[in-house]
């Protein structure tokens, strides 16, 4: 499976955007409320609007590397809800490019369809609501070594 090269830049924050699929459908009633009910039971695709500002050299490699690898799917590191991950995502449509200020930089953005982003599991939402946890990245790595049988906890909160 291809790799986003690392000699490339990561994509900027501003115009990041996360939209996940509807994970409910929707059925009108002939009378009453519609009903509803869930389509998934793993995470849906999420469609990341990205841009990217890349020098010339940069924006050489990015158009040959989408040319040959974009239709397929490949591994990037995006950020989501618990922090920067790699993740499968494949170029949706096509990309688009414009000189940034000078002919040296490039203003690149485009459209991915990424399969899915790491979260917490139904078991990780329950302890992080039930005990109040402020920072959920190293609450979560203190669950897992409890989950583990290393380093327990003298005591439970």
């Amino acid at each position: 499976m291809p790799t986003y090269p690392t000699q490339l830049p990561a994509p900027l924050i501003n115009g990041y955007t996360l939209q996940p699929q509807d994970v409910g459908i929707r059925t009108s009633m002939d009378s009453g409320i519609a009903r509803t009910r869930k389509r998934f039971s793993t995470r849906p695709i999420t469609t990341v609007p990205v841009n990217w500002l890349m020098t010339q050299n940069q924006f050489a490699i990015f158009d040959a590397w989408m040319l040959a690898y974009a239709s397929d799917w490949f591994s990037i590191n995006l950020a989501g809800g618990l922090g920067l991950q790699t993740v499968l995502a494949r170029l949706v449509g096509t990309w688009t490019s414009v000189p940034a200020g000078s002919s040296a930089l490039w203003s690149v953005s485009a459209t991915l369809e990424v399969r899915a982003f790491d979260g917490l599991s139904a078991e990780q939402l329950e302890a992080f609501l039930a005990f109040g946890a402020d920072d959920l990245l190293a609450a979560n790595a203190l669950l897992h070594s409890w989950i583990g049988g290393k380093n327990p906890p003298e005591s439970y909160p």
